[in-house]
């Protein structure tokens, strides 16, 4: 009570065993997941207080006030030993040891409590048990990632929870992935401080800079809802978002330091990653295009010659879109309350060509009325996609695990007619748009489309107007088509000419290289003259009905050589069609990562789109529904994607990385197996089981490094194609976090602290031995408890991996640090990347590993020596260094003086006459770049 005068009684209520007197932690639970959690009685002494017992200078050791007499006894007895070693033992000693000091200033922002004012760290604060608010925890804790991460904008400023650009004048965004992630971790990092049901959100601020405006950026946040149960304020979800690139939504934007509050598409709600709610799964969107060519032959009755034909051709054009938004329950429950679940898409299309036809318009669909669904209470089903015993290639989630509140089918351009610069609805029946048309304009025109797709889909726990539980906003879901290079691309059917019976190579009915006629044009005369070779089915696909192609090659094959035929006009017939579908997938890996289109991105063959060929004479289909309510392609946690290889690493499909601990945790193999925190973090290494922001990952405190193995795998799994914003939210960036974040509850915690940059084994063994850590056998996934044990009498001539494991670890800790500049971690968590630590710990058996039970191995249990000693190490950023000095004052002793000889004058013994000890602390201040060494302290050290 004397140290937390204002708030001791947190103690019994924070779960945080801070008497070190409760049950051991011999599982992967927190003590506050036990049955029964002790509660500190803030009335007995508590080992953190301050220590009346220091231990200023090395003669400290031999105060039987401050050790033990038996102590001092030992100590001293092997410097009366005449061999070396024994003589020595003390000065081993201070090789290992350091001094008290005073405590060090850490300007870490303290996880459980309250220690920042104005963004400023308050040292000592966090002893007044003060709990976060979620917008200041986020705000402040943000930021100091961002500083950390140093993102700079165009202007060279910091990238941070005040300054995000997102839109300036060169169109530049600065909402990248890196950002976002940096917002999603402050928020999980809160989320795992609370046990309320629904997760903390919070919405960007906006505000402006120029007249008129040049860049339009967050400016801060605001809290939606906080830790409790409440209802979302129905403000937040009523305001329509907007998109920034209209003139009119940017010049409505306060200028700073004023805000506006807005909902802007591209810039995300932050929603704290909890377990248990449905989320946005998947955005599908397709575009069907027909494009026919036909041909109108004239020439006169009685032929003279070829420059008496002529030909006029009709472009027929049809284009359709499809939007289909899918939200999943993917965890193994129904959802046990009531659902509202509303999307719109707002969608922009511009269709044009290379003669003058534009066509620019904007769709909005879904809405309260057309894109909401109200399910009530269990409607929602549980997905039922669990771990299968045996492997089971046609494992799918239950369908009534997926809703739909969005799925239609809007029809862009009906099939029209190009007239110039015009399309006319086509008319089959009517020779007027074929009047209208030139006589040997044969070139083909270059078709264009592309489309926008604004979409906003929020789910809302408890119907209309209760708890949002997901919200997204996206933009950048832009499809761009080139209708004619995809008709060359796909119907370059490469036709042989009949004559010579060789192919055609750069044959295509859409070819459009010679003038005045196109070559496409020529090649249709060419096929319905049967000169060129086509397929049966390209025949039927455009238009001709089956068993007419032979009396039709015929007819025209007439009308064109024949000096006398009965008509002057015909139609060739053979009518090109080029008929694609374009299909976009944007899906979710990770149920908990869908905030951003990087997010959705799935790369499969390098893109997130494919053109395929619908279906034989199908110009538009209703709607999308191709990967709806089954399991996304992306989908790959531990194991991989259920369908794609059924957890069955023989499959010949199997994804290379499906067990690999660089990409994904072990053993979380659906949304169920999460094992996220909910009380106080009961030291700093807990932040290794809060949720990452990237796919299937919590914290990384592991040893692996994916971009220098599989940069590209990386790339492709965290949705960036762009390697420096993948390299941003690399695993190994999470190194960092130890710089940021402590868990201290006073400043005497870093008393006593061990530096990283410690090279002696005693001195690691020290922190290391009696920490309990859990271990497996080669003969079963059973994990059990084991202790690290002191290294005692070992042969160091034996191989390394014969001799105590805590020697393997602490000689991993220093092989580690020779790849470091200098051969030093110059952060705390640099040390993480030891191997032994984590992915080869002695302590693990990892024969099994690459299966799906791990061979028991799960991310808590193979980050366990990390999660419990990162608050006992510690770095300075300025070196300090303790040198100890002994010397002595010699004369020769009786007797020692050589008189005879060549070693006449050689002293062959000396008779120590005075001795002094003496020792200071060196700081070196600048480095490495500029060195300064300031003594702080130097001291003769007393006779006794």
């Amino acid at each position: 009570s004397a140290m937390f005068p204002n708030n001791a009684l947190t103690f019994r209520t924070d779960n945080i065993d801070e008497y070190s007197d409760g049950p051991l932690m011999d599982s992967v639970a927190a003590i506050s997941e036990l049955p029964v959690i002790n509660r500190d009685d803030p009335v007995k002494y508590w080992s953190g207080a301050d220590n009346p017992t220091h231990y200023f200078t090395t003669q400290d050791f031999f105060d039987p006030n401050k050790t033990t007499a038996g102590f001092v006894g030992r100590l001293s007895a092997p410097g009366f030993q005449p061999d070396t070693y024994n003589r020595y033992t003390f000065y081993r000693m201070l090789a290992q040891l350091g001094t008290d000091t005073a405590p060090q200033f850490e300007d870490k922002i303290n996880i459980n409590y309250r220690n920042v004012t104005n963004g400023l760290v308050v040292s000592g604060m966090e002893t007044n048990l003060i709990a976060w608010t979620p917008l200041e925890f986020f705000t402040n804790s943000a930021a100091r990632m961002f500083a950390k991460l140093n993102l700079r904008d165009m202007n060279n400023n910091l990238v941070t929870v005040t300054n995000i650009p997102i839109w300036t004048t060169n169109q530049a965004n600065y909402y990248t992935p890196a950002v976002h992630r940096i917002l999603q971790l402050a928020a999980n990092i809160f989320e795992a401080q609370t046990n309320t049901l629904y997760p903390c959100i919070y919405r960007p601020l906006f505000s402006t800079l120029g007249s008129p405006v040049t860049n339009v950026f967050i400016s801060g946040y605001e809290l939606v809802n906080g830790a409790d149960n409440l209802p979302t304020p129905p403000l937040f979800v009523s305001q329509a978002p907007v998109d920034v690139n209209d003139l009119a939504v940017r010049n409505a934007i306060a200028q700073s330091p004023a805000q506006s509050q807005r909902n802007i598409y591209g810039a995300p709600w932050v929603i704290g990653g909890k377990k248990g709610f449905p989320n946005l799964n998947q955005i599908a969107l397709q575009n069907v295009s027909q494009m026919s060519r036909k041909l109108l032959v004239y020439r006169p009755l009685t032929r003279n010659g070829w420059a008496d034909y002529h030909a006029k051709q009709m472009f027929v054009l049809g284009v359709s879109n499809s939007v289909a938004v899918e939200i999943w329950n993917s965890y193994n429950k129904d959802y046990p309350r009531s659902l509202y679940v509303q999307a719109d898409c707002n969608v922009t299309v511009e269709l044009t060509n290379n003669v003058g036809y534009s066509k620019l318009a904007t769709y909005n669909l879904g809405g309260p009325v057309l894109g909401a669904t109200n399910l009530p209470a269990f409607a929602l089903r549980a997905s039922g996609l669990q771990p299968p015993v045996t492997t089971s290639a046609t494992k799918q989630p239950n369908r009534p695990s997926f809703v739909l509140p969005l799925q239609t089918n809007l029809v862009i351009l009906q099939d029209s007619v190009q007239i110039g610069n015009q399309m006319l609805v086509a008319d089959d029946t009517s020779t007027a748009q074929w009047n209208s048309l030139p006589w040997d304009n044969l070139t083909n025109a270059h078709w264009g489309l592309n489309i926008t797709n604004h979409i906003r889909c929020y789910v809302m726990d408890g119907g209309p107007g209760g708890r949002v539980v997901d919200y997204v906003q996206l933009n950048r879901m832009d499809t761009v088509r080139d209708l004619i290079k995809e008709a060359l691309d796909k119907d370059n059917k490469s036709p042989v000419d009949v004559w010579t019976e060789t192919l055609i190579t750069s044959g295509s009915y859409w070819a459009s290289v010679a003038t005045p006629f196109s070559q496409g044009v020529i090649q249709q005369f060419q096929i319905s003259m049967n000169k060129l070779l086509t397929g049966a089915g390209d025949w039927s696909n455009n238009g001709l009905a089956a068993g007419t192609k032979d009396s039709s090659i015929d007819y025209f094959t007439g009308f064109m050589l024949n000096l006398t035929i009965s008509s002057n006009t015909t139609q060739v017939p053979f009518t090109p069609t080029a008929k694609f579908l374009q299909r976009t997938k944007w899906q979710a890996n990770d149920p908990l990562v869908h905030y951003l289109p990087e997010d959705l991105a799935y790369f499969a063959g390098g893109t997130n789109y494919e053109i395929v060929r619908p279906p034989n004479n199908i110009v538009t289909l209703a709607k999308v529904n191709s990967s709806l309510s089954r399991l996304n392609e992306r989908f790959a946690p531990w194991g991989g994607h259920g369908p794609k290889t059924a957890w069955d690493i023989a499959s010949s499909d199997a994804d290379p990385h499906m067990f690999d601990t660089a990409m994904k945790d072990p053993t979380i193999m659906v949304s169920d197996n999460w094992n996220f925190p909910t009380n106080k973090f009961p030291s700093v290494g807990w932040l290794g089981r809060v949720h990452r922001g990237t796919p299937w990952q919590t914290v990384y405190m592991k040893a692996g490094d994916i971009l220098a193995t599989d940069p590209t795998a990386w790339q492709k799994w965290s949705g960036s194609a762009n390697l420096f914003m993948a390299t941003n939210i690399a695993p190994f960036q999470d190194r960092q976090l130890f710089e940021i974040f402590t868990t201290s509850l006073s400043d005497n915690a870093s008393r006593g602290q061990l530096s990283i940059n410690q090279t002696n084994l005693a001195a690691w063994s020290a922190v290391l031995s009696g920490v309990l850590v859990l271990t497996n056998d080669s003969t079963s996934s059973a994990i059990y408890p084991d202790i690290i044990s002191p290294a005692g009498i070992y042969d160091a001539a034996l191989p390394l991996y014969q001799q105590p494991k805590l020697v393997q670890i602490v000689a991993g800790i220093n092989n580690a640090r020779t790849n470091f500049p200098s051969q030093t971690f110059a952060n705390l968590g640099d040390f993480l990347a030891t191997p032994e630590l984590t992915d080869v710990s002695p302590y693990l058996i990892t024969n099994n590993l690459a299966q799906i039970d791990a061979g028991g191995i799960s991310d808590e249990v193979m980050e366990r020596i990390p999660q419990q000693i990162m608050s006992l190490v510690t770095i300075s950023h300025s070196p300090r260094f303790v040198v100890y000095s002994y010397g002595q004052t010699l004369r020769p002793a009786n007797n020692s003086i050589v008189t005879f000889g060549v070693f006449n004058g050689l002293c062959t013994n000396y008779q120590v006459t005075a001795e002094t000890a003496t020792r200071a602390v060196i700081r070196v201040d600048g480095a490495p770049k500029k060195p300064r060494v300031v003594v702080e302290q130097y001291n003769v050290l007393p006779t006794d």
